[in-house]
């Protein structure tokens, strides 16, 4: 199982225990429900599969969501590249890598004329994260994630990581070129 939750503190999210548990569950459906159908992934031996923690990459979207316009998922190894396009215009790559220790970077491509402070950013990224979740039940637990954030934006400066909890890490970034703004949300777990 590849995607994990990275967020569980109580005191972070300020939710239940009930809540945590809630959430808990909807990220291990997501993580069951977001099967590798990519033969490629198959090409893994054994041994190495065993060797990683968390296996291969898998795509958390799919063109079979009704938000999703267009998709592309590749795996090499331990790194995996998703692609999607939404139907309100929105664009995503999602980085995903790691063996013991995941990493999964969600680029954003947004609008090159947008500007704003650290913490106008840190509500675009709570926006995107909100768009993801309604995707579909299975992709409920993004607005955690959605809050997640927004409960540590006191703590979040724009390219420094944050750790809502330990071993755990969220760093926002934006990074501006010539034909957009990429808004990068990296999630790191340790351990």
């Amino acid at each position: 199982m590849y995607f994990r939750c990275l967020f569980t503190k109580p005191e972070i999210l300020s939710m239940t225990i009930f809540n945590t548990v809630l959430i808990i569950s909807t990220i291990c459906t997501i993580s069951l429900a977001c099967g590798n159908d990519n033969p490629s992934s198959n090409e893994h031996s054994v041994s190495e599969k065993e060797a990683c923690k968390y296996g291969a990459p898998t795509p958390i979207f799919s063109k079979e969501l009704e938000k999703v316009t267009d998709h592309f998922f590749s795996v090499k190894g331990q790194k995996g590249v998703e692609r999607v396009q939404f139907e309100n215009g929105m664009q995503l790559e999602l980085l995903q890598s790691g063996c013991n220790e995941l990493l999964q970077s969600y680029q954003f491509a947004l609008n090159k004329d947008l500007k704003g402070d650290d913490q106008f950013w840190i509500e675009k990224a709570i926006e995107q994260f909100r768009y993801l979740s309604t995707l579909s039940e299975d992709h409920l637990s993004f607005s955690m994630w959605a809050g997640a954030i927004g409960n540590g934006a006191a703590f979040i400066s724009l390219g420094e990581s944050f750790e809502p909890e330990p071993n755990t890490f969220i760093k926002i970034d934006k990074i501006p070129s010539n034909e957009n703004i990429l808004l990068v949300v990296t999630f790191q777990g340790k351990g």
